[in-house]
């Protein structure tokens, strides 16, 4: 089933995974720093982590593009049209004509505070949003509507719901640039002259470098990965890597694509499918991870002589007879990647889990052994939490909803030796199809 449910304690738990958070200090001793590194990794020990990770050990589809674009330039008069309708909604709003709540979700282009009535919960101010946008709320009252405010993403009208400390409860209204009719009218004939020359034939790519030099263009040579939007000069170019590997043959031009930025046409030139990647080429990456591995667990005693000795001392006692300094991290919250501690490790989860105060038992980092103690931990707010509840499960739920499909269709291929045949399957429809 496609259905997806979460939880207010499974939202909860994924909010205080991103905003519990904690500090430690700690002694890091690091595999650079042995004498003896000499590790043996056999050739079973390398086939049995094979079998374990098969799932890791897959190549991702790659193509090569050339793309063409047709950009909607905007004009100045386009600019002023939407400064004309930001100030005629901000006014509407300010006397009482329309409500800010049914603005934002009629009028906004920010889909995702939208549905929430321009709804972007309770976050820290700092660092959080682009400068424009984070100093006008910095100079908000409680209640009061801003002025038009101005960022790369269009214009903003901005209210602040609530302060607390450096929390703020914000909603906005954001107004994107768009072309004027009759400026798309233009890009639109230049975007349908380009897609009418450079054809969809595949054993006619030149046609693509002469409808580029036609209407004075330069294709780029781009790189898509299958799965993964591409992206090219900061922008999404959206259904070019869907295309490339739903059939698409080596030489064949792509439909126009249409995006709220461009016009987009791409030629596929390479194209490598991905797949299950072989034992044969993996073995030394298995050889190598393993040898880490093993170093690090030649540090383990050393570590644990440490534990003990902080146990009856102090942390910065025992470092010292050892010769070893005490580091200290910033605030961090479980999901963060931690200077000298890493990301999803031992000692990260060790963090969270310690009693305050407290000295661990050694735990693993990337290519070290950790003894820490935690100097302190922050919870999440709940009443954060609450206010942003909403838009958090609903960000979810479709994120997880194409999570389910992609594994029902996973199981089904490895349950039943049901191999994937649907890129040449939809070649062959495409070459059937009429020209």
């Amino acid at each position: 089933s496609s259905d997806v449910y979460l939880s207010d304690e499974r939202l909860w738990q994924i909010w205080r995974d991103r905003h519990d958070s904690a500090t430690v200090s700690f002694v890091s001793l690091r595999t650079d720093a042995l004498t003896d590194t000499a590790v043996t990794v056999t050739e079973p020990e390398i086939s049995a982590y094979y079998e374990r990770n098969k799932k890791i050990f897959t190549r991702p589809g790659r193509a090569v593009l050339s793309l063409l674009t047709i950009p909607r330039t905007l004009t100045a008069d386009d600019s002023a049209a939407v400064k004309k309708r930001i100030d005629k909604l901000r006014a509407d709003i300010a006397t009482g004509t329309a409500k800010f709540e049914d603005v934002a979700r009629q009028a906004s282009i920010d889909s995702g505070s939208a549905v929430n009535g321009g709804s972007m919960g309770m976050t820290t101010n700092k660092g959080r949003y682009v400068l424009p946008f984070e100093k006008a709320i910095d100079a908000l009252k409680v209640g009061e509507l801003s002025q038009p405010v101005l960022t790369q993403f269009g214009w903003h009208i901005i209210r602040v719901d609530a302060k607390k400390g450096d929390s703020v409860s914000v909603r906005h209204i954001l107004l994107g640039f768009a072309q004027s009719d009759s400026n798309a009218t233009r890009t639109d004939k230049r975007a349908d002259s380009l897609a009418s020359i450079a054809g969809s034939l595949v054993d006619q790519p030149a046609r693509f470098d002469s409808a580029a030099r036609t209407l004075k263009l330069s294709p780029a040579s781009v790189v898509a990965t299958e799965k993964d939007v591409l992206n090219f000069a900061g922008r999404q170019v959206p259904s070019a890597s869907a295309w490339a590997f739903s059939g698409s043959r080596v030489g064949e031009t792509s439909d126009l694509l249409d995006a709220p930025d461009a016009y987009y046409l791409v030629r596929l030139d390479s194209l490598t499918l991905g797949g299950q990647q072989s034992l044969t080429e993996m073995k030394e990456d298995i050889r190598r991870r393993l040898a880490a591995e093993k170093r690090v667990e030649k540090l383990i005693p050393a570590a644990q002589a440490i534990a003990t000795a902080a146990a009856s001392s102090t942390l910065e006692a025992a470092a010292g007879t050892a010769k070893l300094t005490v580091e200290k991290s910033k605030p961090f919250a479980r999901v963060e990647l931690v200077q000298g501690l890493g990301q999803f490790t031992q000692a990260i989860g060790a963090a969270f889990s310690v009693p305050i105060g407290k000295v661990s038992p050694p735990v693993a980092a990337n290519d070290a052994m950790i003894v820490l103690r935690v100097d302190s931990r922050t919870e999440a707010s709940k009443p954060a939490f609450e206010v942003q509840k909403a838009a958090q499960r609903s960000g979810l739920t479709q994120q997880l909803k194409q999570q389910r499909v992609e594994e029902y269709m996973a199981s089904l291929r490895d349950n039943n030796k049901v191999e994937d045949h649907r890129v040449s399957v939809m070649a062959q429809m495409r070459r059937q199809a009429p020209q």
